[in-house]
């Protein structure tokens, strides 16, 4: 999906994108419980254009990454310490999810 940005036309570009997000909700499909998965496809979709019309888990993800954010704590900290950081820069985020996330 990434590697959308760097196609010229702007037809490869959404032909890129949707075969990666095609991909990625196979995948968060097989594996739901994944927070990494959940975790990459918030991420992407925060960032993807509106016009895409890519962002109807923002939510439910989330709440999802925040609800199993402790135990990712103890299993791998370094991507405990990139979605914590990368959490904390999104404005959807409300002051009590902030403080979660700090605790």
């Amino acid at each position: 999906m990434a590697s959308s940005q760097y196609k010229f036309s702007p037809i490869a570009k959404l032909n890129t994108f949707n075969s990666g997000k095609r991909k990625l909700e196979k995948a968060a499909l097989a594996d739901p419980d994944n927070i990494e998965i959940r975790y990459i496809r918030y991420a992407i979709q925060c960032n993807a254009p509106a016009f895409l019309g890519y962002a109807k888990n923002i939510k439910t993800d989330r709440e999802f990454i925040l609800k199993n954010l402790s135990t990712l704590k103890t299993k791998d900290i370094d991507l405990f310490s990139h979605i914590c950081a990368y959490l904390l820069t999104r404005e959807q985020l409300t002051d009590a999810e902030k403080k979660q996330i700090n605790a």
